[in-house]
């Protein structure tokens, strides 16, 4: 499916098995349906991927994938991702929805910031791609809101954290499930 200029997907059941691009365009909004995706990038889009609703079953090289922002606020998200799985050259946020994601390589990142609001997420990180430099949350900002549980586990590097400069901001009571020992970020179970 591409389309030029943007593409919004109201509702539907689709099965997609491609070897470049199953869903893309230059923004996307989806906002309800069942989609069953093999591909080299599930969801890819030059500007904006919002996802507001669905059902997702992901096996890609990128799962979604933006050149600019990525926005989940609901839906259930199953990701099974040889690189990156969610990845933003702009912001990733999570606002909502149920998000199960094991990739390779990072589980959630963006080259800007991070933002989880909302949702909940089991995502890990089993790092065989990147030289162990791979995260289940990774990037150079990352903010987690208050009551959020999020279960997040890696092989190696880092559960959160980043490749330069890390800066993880939280609020009140976030509480990090850490389900194997990692040698930098955030690496105990508890709170955060």
């Amino acid at each position: 499916i591409n389309a030029y200029t943007s593409l919004v997907i109201n509702n539907g059941t689709f099965d997609l098995d491609s070897t470049y691009h199953a869903i893309y365009s230059d923004a996307i909004t989806v906002n309800g349906g069942s989609f069953t995706i093999k591909a080299e990038t599930a969801i890819g889009s030059y500007t904006d991927v919002v996802i507001n609703n669905g059902t997702f079953d992901l096996d890609a090289y990128y799962a979604i994938y933006s050149y600019d922002t990525i926005t989940v606020n609901g839906g259930t998200i199953k990701i099974n991702a040889t690189t990156n799985a969610i990845y933003g050259d702009g912001n990733a946020t999570i606002n909502g929805g149920t998000l199960n994601i094991i990739s390779e390589g990072d589980g959630i990142a963006s080259d800007t910031k991070v933002s989880i609001f909302g949702g909940y997420i089991d995502v890990q990180s089993t790092d065989t791609v990147d030289d162990n430099s791979s995260f289940a949350i990774g990037c150079t900002n990352i903010v987690i809101d208050s009551g959020l549980v999020v279960q997040a586990s890696t092989e190696h590097d880092g559960v959160l954290g980043a490749y330069d400069v890390t800066k993880v901001e939280t609020y009140d009571r976030v509480v990090i499930y850490v389900a194997h020992t990692c040698s930098g970020g955030i690496k105990q179970s508890g709170q955060a």
